[in-house]
């Protein structure tokens, strides 16, 4: 097998060990080495340039990928887009020369050490085999072909970081991201471009998402790297319905903890207004209670906060978005609507979401339609499950129809199928008195509600799927604007005093986004953590600081683990379903 092979199963070697504690690691002594005189052995470059194109050349028709065994498993490597960067190199080295590392290779190198402020484990990159490759320089005869492994080690490095900053680490069958796909020349050029501008960590940070709220959440994340605030094992706080003085006592001690407290002696106002910054700091109600999520908030310690913010930050990577200028963003955990123009909130509203059982579905899409009074057509989920089992007095509320023909509700042949319910407009309608429609394949759309009370809930799972809008003839009103309508609020609350449905068409669609993110800054500009409501994050934890996902794998006891990866809390807890049997969307 040739050195390029050998040089590539080195790499990957490191990214299947499993991450090392990495909580003092503040500079980087490879780096120093990396720079040391006893390094700087005078090795021709041409040299090592022959062993780069021995290495590369047999294999220059190789396909995109190639699987390498090592004696852990098979793995993918970088190998197209490092065969034809070298090939159109003249197989020269960018990150070595006689000496050792050039000024490239040293800042790459530095760059390699930090990846954590990315939120990216570091071990993914091969650091410990490259400096064990450097130390090794120093009692090796054989340099030419061990500096040759470590430019090849170097570049594949480079790729894969890339990679990851660009498109995400977590790929989408539940691995560590290594397909290049199609686009292995846009990274060997962005490469080249680098090397010749001599600007390599900015050629990083310039393919990394611009979005404004990425950019907060990536400034966000240094606020928690290498600063630790543990919370004690076992430290919990009571529910302050059932234990008021232990739960107020147990919360000054973790907001000493978190830092906003210096001790525990201090005025019950004062600890009440560091409660309150402590909950609007984290984008809850700053009402002074504390409740389950505010409970469950003050028990993350930063090293928590970290990891969750690093795997939103690799969420968002992995999406790719586009965002254009003005647009509706639907955050299911945060359970909030934004409306959003260049890098500003316009307007917000509180949501209702899909329960954990019947999930509000990520979609990206753009809504076309305003349907003012609408009537609506029971799924046909709900009716198997649910309308069933109604009573006629009930179901008389609805129109039934089995097979074209309109029935009794006590005439319905349930057994039989067939069966369609529509619920007519009104003030009771599951829908209220406006819904909001845009091209998806979960027939999932934003409305009204007649339930209006949940919007006071601080957990608002509720629905079978859809979202549910606060004030939403606010927004139709500003969707109807911006589209050049003629409309105001009492010209649409007279169409709907005539109980007749009115769907308009937008000429100007309203780019819309339903996403999930645990994690994002707040308009205070601090990151709000909110609940992992669909317990997304446990396989995307196992990926993105194990390199795979396995569910057999206790994180507390993996050797050569990082730190457990983000526990949510057993104090977030969802309120019982307070909501009838009646089927709502």
């Amino acid at each position: 097998m040739s050195r390029f092979y050998w040089s590539l199963v080195v790499v990957i070697a490191g990214m299947l060990t499993t991450c090392k504690n990495t909580e003092n690691q503040e500079s980087s002594p490879l780096i120093e080495e990396a720079s040391g005189k006893d390094l700087k052995a005078e090795i021709p470059a041409n040299t090592v340039q022959d062993w780069l194109k021995k290495s590369i050349e047999p294999h220059q028709g190789d396909s995109i990928v190639r699987n390498i065994k090592t004696e852990a498993e098979p793995v993918l490597f970088a190998t197209k887009p490092i065969i034809d960067f070298y090939s159109g190199n003249q197989f020269e080295p960018v990150w070595v020369n006689e000496k050792g590392l050039n000024k490239a290779g040293e800042e790459l190198l530095k760059i390699l050490s930090q990846t954590e402020e990315y939120g990216l484990p570091k071990n993914y990159y091969g650091l410990d085999n490259i400096q064990d490759a450097l130390n090794a320089l120093k009692t090796k005869d054989e340099k030419p072909g061990l500096i040759a492994d470590i430019e090849l080690s170097l570049t594949n490095a480079w790729y894969l970081l890339a990679l990851h900053l660009k498109e995400g680490a977590v790929g989408n069958a539940q691995l560590l991201n290594k397909d290049f796909g199609a686009n292995s020349d846009f990274y060997t050029q962005v490469l080249r471009k680098s090397l010749d501008t001599k600007k390599i960590r900015k050629s990083l940070e310039d393919i990394q998402p611009q979005d404004f709220q990425y950019r907060k959440m990536l400034s966000a994340l240094k606020e928690f790297t290498g600063i630790r605030n543990r919370i004690p094992k076992g430290f919990t706080i009571p529910d302050h319905k059932s234990d008021s003085s232990g739960c107020m006592q147990k919360a000054r001690e973790a907001l000493m903890y978190q830092g906003y407290l210096d001790s525990n002696q201090i005025s019950h106002s004062k600890y009440l207004e560091e409660l309150k910054h402590f909950q609007k700091d984290h984008g809850l109600e700053a009402d002074g209670i504390p409740g389950p999520n505010t409970r469950a908030l003050l028990l993350m310690d930063n090293e928590e906060k970290y990891k969750r913010i690093a795997m939103n930050l690799d969420r968002w990577r992995s999406h790719k978005y586009k965002f254009p200028e003005e647009y509706v963003f639907v955050n299911i955990p945060a359970f909030e609507l934004y409306w959003i123009k260049g890098e500003e909130i316009l307007h917000k509203h509180r949501i209702v979401v899909g329960k954990p059982g019947t999930q509000t579905p990520d979609i990206i899409s753009d809504i076309n339609l305003v349907v003012l009074n609408p009537d609506w057509s029971v799924p046909q989920s709900i009716i198997r499950g649910e309308m069933r089992h109604k009573s006629t007095g009930y179901l008389s509320r609805y129109k039934i129809y089995q097979n074209g023909a309109s029935v009794s509700p006590g005439n319905v042949r349930w057994n039989a199928g067939g069966i369609r319910i529509v619920q007519p407009p009104g003030p009771t309608n599951a829908l209220g008195f406006v819904k909001f429609l845009f091209p998806n394949n979960h027939l999932v759309y934003l409305h009204d509600t007649p339930s209006r009370s949940l919007f006071a809930n601080s957990v608002r799972a509720y629905s079978h799927g859809c979202v549910r809008v606060q004030h939403p003839l606010d927004l139709a009103q500003e969707l109807l604007k911006r589209d050049g309508r003629d409309i105001n609020m009492d010209s649409i609350q007279a169409i709907i005093a005539t109980g007749i449905t009115n769907t308009i068409t937008l000429k100007n669609k309203m780019p819309v986004y339903i996403q999930y993110y645990t994690t994002l800054v707040s308009e205070n500009g601090h990151p709000a953590f909110y609940p992992d409501l669909y317990k997304r994050e446990d396989a995307q934890a196992s990926v993105l600081f194990y390199g795979r996902y396995d569910k057999s794998v206790d994180p507390n006891k993996a050797k050569k683990a990082v730190p457990s990866i983000v526990a949510r809390p057993d104090a977030i807890k969802l309120p019982e379903d307070s909501v009838s049997l009646q089927a709502t969307p």
